[in-house]
């Protein structure tokens, strides 16, 4: 009778460390979402298992604030030319609070971003500049931008 219970919470500690190291070993390499961590672990372990770590790493203070994750990931995305609506639509996935992003800023990022890949565009045919909106569209960026962007060189 006690070996049979020593060989459960034997196993339940090993079950436990293995969730432990998964977890150490997600938040080592980046910074997750609580939505992040619980899809992760959920595909190995048991949902009270999965449901004790995420608790855990709230204890330890390993999970950072859901608002500051958010605006370094939405800052993280800018900085690779995405758009507003890839932004909170990446956001919304990774179980994040939306940022207010300003439109005078995203108009810029446009037209940078478009300079990047298209150059100057301003003698270019209109067929040109349905690519130049398509492509930032694409980007992420709201159909308003795309369109000031490629019409208005």
């Amino acid at each position: 009778m006690e070996s049979d219970i020593f060989k459960q919470l034997q196993e339940k500690h090993e079950f436990w460390l293995k969730g432990y190291r998964s977890l150490t070993r997600y938040i080592a390499n980046r910074d997750h979402s609580e939505k992040e961590l619980q899809i992760k672990l959920s595909q190995k372990y048991e949902p009270e298992l999965v449901s004790d770590l995420i608790q855990f790493a709230h204890d330890s203070g390993w999970m950072p604030k859901p608002e500051d994750m958010a605006r370094r990931t939405a800052q993280r995305l800018k900085d690779k030319g995405k758009g507003r609506v890839y932004i909170q639509r990446y956001l919304n996935e990774k179980g994040l609070p939306s940022v207010e992003i300003d439109s005078e800023e995203e108009l810029q990022r446009a037209r940078a971003v478009a300079a990047i890949k298209f150059g100057s565009w301003s003698e270019k045919p209109y067929t040109e500049k349905q690519k130049i909106a398509q492509f930032l569209m694409r980007r992420g960026f709201e159909p308003s931008v795309c369109n000031s962007v490629a019409l208005n060189s």
